[in-house]
């Protein structure tokens, strides 16, 4: 129920933001929120409490809203406020995510290195992601102290594995299986 309710939530976004040429700044709101409501407790206590109304609510999250996210967002998020399931708003946020990236051509990729990359070699990387996937990436890198060395790549649904375990492993099967 929840999933159909939030992914017409966020069709119906996505409709008006694609109309107002607001698509990329509507995704970024609503990714905003998204991160509000993953960290804050205080937040998801408030989003599910039954001691203000409906309509108390909205009035609330439109006026903290407001400054620092879009238009749409605010709405969309205080209608799904409305039902006081935190679920509904996450789940209405990736549904439009995913239908922005869409739309925008990006495509999410994670990285997992062996030591922290400076900003000009995330930059490489995500020019070269960028060129070879003929789309804009939208790369996350975290460091996984658990490789010696190479890269695990996460495109969408996709997983690439360039380490040097992977590697080793790949050689002591072929010379173990001749």
């Amino acid at each position: 129920m929840r999933n159909s309710q939030s992914a017409r939530l966020a069709a119906s976004a996505f409709a008006v933001a694609k109309e107002a040429k607001a698509v990329e700044e509507v995704m970024h709101s609503l990714d905003m929120v998204d991160s509000w409501i993953r960290e804050d407790a205080r937040l998801r206590a408030f989003l599910q409490s039954k001691k203000i109304t409906g309509d108390q609510m909205k009035e609330a999250l439109k006026k903290a809203l407001v400054d620092s996210c879009h238009t749409i967002a605010v709405e969309i998020v205080a209608l799904a406020a409305e039902e006081r399931s935190v679920e509904l708003i996450k789940q209405t946020c990736t549904a439009y995510r995913a239908l922005a990236k869409s739309e925008l051509g990006i495509v999410s990729v994670h990285a997992q290195v062996a030591e922290t990359y400076s900003d000009s070699e995330t930059a490489s990387l995500k020019s070269r992601l960028d060129e070879i996937l003929g789309k804009t990436s939208d790369l996350k890198v975290e460091v996984n102290p658990d490789l010696i060395g190479g890269i695990k790549l996460r495109v969408e649904d996709t997983y690439l594995d360039a380490s040097l375990q992977s590697q080793l492993k790949r050689m002591r099967d072929t010379i173990v299986s001749s």
